[in-house]
């Protein structure tokens, strides 16, 4: 195996070939490994300032002149000028919450490799203020705190993964579920048919078509975010950058691409409910969401996740990924849990022992602060 180490933005555009022949061998990809939501990522989310430098530091891996593994991380620079005072070397994706699963591209057979080189990187750094982060699938993580001791690993986050698995037909499928999303469901088209209320099910998968609409799924999106009685979600498109990333990253693909969909629930002629779906290989990712919380009690969500399975079995997909979150909007449907891990770490050594004793207090005198504010 061949390892080599992008760090220019040239080398990062003439993999792109590479790193999308990769997608198409490794099974059940995510939106977020793609070479598409890398490149944009970068390009909207790098800082090139004064204290703080992102460079690249994206790890490779061949083996007979191809691509069989991708670690997309970055190193950033914090000093003045020159001089560097503390690195920190993460996987790309460290925004709020926009990329929800910041996990390598790599083929099985070479995952545990990389993760050791990965680990190798960590053992090797010289600086002693330097920070890891790495985020990978919690089998990995548990093996690698029992075999490296040089290694010292901080806080740890388990990041829960749902994933719907399809069978040939609705009525199959439905047979497999739980008798309270099954009276969830019944509810969601009763209630509509009692108020004598018509809906329709929409897919905009042209990349102008839905950019064309996507002023309304931030509002929807808003909708949803401002909302107090229900499990509580920020209105993660608040921000220009972040609408810009989105909007960039559909913009991405060529007009007539497969891989975006926006579902949109209609009530008497106007959406009261979207929500985004990346399709890759076989499995649809369900990105984020929003409603108009006028429509709440017809449980508008749960039926435009119905129509969306439907619509995958129809187009034949393998798998609905309900994302993250353990919330009962996605455990009610039964599916599998597919976990990862994300934490820190940095080299094992008395000088970081300190220096991270030292954090962690300082963290919990602000936590405590706050608390009792």
């Amino acid at each position: 195996m061949i390892i080599k180490i992008i760090k220019t933005k040239d080398e990062f555009s003439a993999l792109k070939g590479d790193w999308l022949n990769l997608q198409k061998q490794v099974p059940q990809i995510l939106p977020f490994q793609s070479f598409e939501w890398n490149k944009t990522w970068w390009d909207c989310f790098s800082i090139q300032g004064n204290f703080r430098r992102d460079e690249l530091c994206i790890v490779t891996f061949w083996v007979d002149q191809k691509l069989v593994g991708v670690l997309p991380l970055f190193t950033s620079r914090f000093g003045i000028y020159e001089i560097t005072i503390y690195r920190y070397t993460r996987p790309f994706g460290s925004d709020p919450n926009l990329t929800e699963i910041r996990t390598p591209l790599i083929l099985k057979d070479h995952l545990e490799n990389a993760i050791d080189y990965w680990m190798q990187m960590i053992i090797k750094s010289n600086n002693s203020l330097c920070r890891f982060q790495i985020i990978a699938p919690s089998s990995q993580i548990t093996n690698s705190t029992i075999k490296y001791r040089e290694i010292l690993f901080l806080e740890k986050r388990i990041i829960p993964n749902y994933i719907l698995n399809l069978s040939e037909n609705w009525d199959d499928f439905k047979k497999s579920l739980k008798r309270n999303i099954k009276e969830s469901l019944r509810h969601c088209y009763n209630s509509l048919t009692k108020d004598k209320l018509s809906f329709e099910f929409i897919t905009l998968t042209s990349r102008d078509t839905i950019l064309e609409n996507i002023d309304l799924f931030y509002m929807l999106h808003k909708n949803r975010a401002s909302l107090k009685s229900t499990i509580s979600h920020p209105n993660y498109f608040h921000e220009d950058k972040h609408r810009k990333f989105l909007e960039n990253f559909i913009q991405s693909f060529d007009s007539d691409a497969q891989n975006l969909c926006l579902f949109c629930l209609k009530i008497n002629n106007e959406i009261v409910a979207m929500r985004f779906g990346f399709i890759f290989g076989d499995e649809i990712y369900l990105y984020y969401s929003g409603y108009n919380h006028h429509y709440g009690k017809y449980s508008v969500m749960t039926t435009l996740v119905a129509e969306i399975i439907k619509w995958s079995i129809e187009k034949k997909l393998k798998r609905v990924n309900l994302s993250i979150g353990n919330d009962v909007s996605k455990t009610r449907w039964n599916p599998e849990e597919v976990s990862y891990t994300e934490c820190s770490a940095v080299k094992n050594n008395k000088f970081n022992k300190i220096i991270e004793s030292i954090v962690h207090i300082i963290k919990r005198n602000r936590k405590s602060s706050l608390l009792s504010a």
